[in-house]
């Protein structure tokens, strides 16, 4: 009797484990099956919520740049759907910030913004050198006078010679200029190695 009973107990159990386990399969064609949650795509099975080539159902691939979250071709985070392609605005200089704002040949995209690099300033709209743009010298709008350079931010003249009133003066023998900027010569005198000397007659 008691074998009799423990039969009885086996049978129910393994009928409820075989049909809980052909529940949790999905069958395709020629009888293969695969786990919950998969589909049979040319006879692999597939979990279509993640999969790139079978995103969300057999054969969907998403395009290069997009990832399958939840069987849907999405960007990925942090990333922003421009014209078909996931871009990353913070950065990219034909989608800087929004889709469609395109840097200036010149400007970087930095954080959703066109900006000049960090060696160049912007001076009415263009990226410029101040230490070397003579029309910019050191900053913006400081125009170095003629015959001047524009070296490490400063107006500076070629050679020994230094700017008084604007020009460049060699004060050895600037008679304007003798030794010293705004030092004039008296009449009968020139300048001569930075002194004003009697002329000889």
């Amino acid at each position: 009797m008691r074998k009799s009973n423990t039969r009885q107990m086996i049978l129910p159990v393994l009928v409820l484990s075989v049909l809980g386990l052909a529940g949790s399969l999905a069958q395709g064609p020629g009888g293969l099956t695969c786990p919950a949650g998969q589909a049979l795509c040319n006879g692999t099975c597939i979990d279509t919520n993640i999969d790139l080539l079978n995103c969300g159902s057999c054969g969907n691939a998403c395009p290069i740049g997009k990832a399958c979250i939840n069987g849907s071709c999405t960007c990925l985070l942090g990333q922003t759907l421009c014209n078909g392609t996931c871009v990353d605005t913070n950065y990219d200089l034909i989608n800087c910030g929004t889709c469609g704002n395109v840097c200036p040949e010149d400007q970087v995209c930095t954080n959703g913004k066109c900006s000049c690099p960090e060696s160049l300033v912007s001076c009415n709209g263009s990226c410029i050198d101040t230490s070397a743009d003579p029309e910019n010298c050191g900053e913006c709008g400081n125009l170095c006078p003629t015959g001047t350079l524009c070296f490490g931010g400063a107006c500076v003249c070629q050679g020994n010679m230094t700017i008084c009133n604007g020009e460049c003066s060699d004060l050895g023998y600037d008679s304007r200029n003798c030794g010293r900027c705004g030092n004039i010569c008296p009449p009968g005198t020139n300048c001569s190695d930075g002194f004003c000397q009697a002329i000889p007659v």
